[in-house]
């Protein structure tokens, strides 16, 4: 599923609006959850810093669903 979209290529961390309703019923009825995102990164640190905003929208989704 999507986690989040861009609006332009400097703006791409906008939350997709249907992920945290779609993660919830997922994990509800126990089903596997798959995540991508699109890196737009054009060096290594921006590769790194996108991936670790990718991790953290999955952990906040997990710990709001505890």
């Amino acid at each position: 599923m999507r986690i989040c979209y861009c609006k332009s290529r400097k703006w791409c961390y906008t939350l997709d609006s249907k992920f945290n309703d779609v993660y919830s019923q997922c994990k509800a009825i126990g089903m596997p959850v798959r995540a991508y995102w699109y890196l737009y990164a054009l060096n290594v640190q921006q590769a790194r810093n996108e991936a670790n905003i990718f991790v953290s929208r999955l952990k906040e989704s997990e710990k709001r669903d505890k």
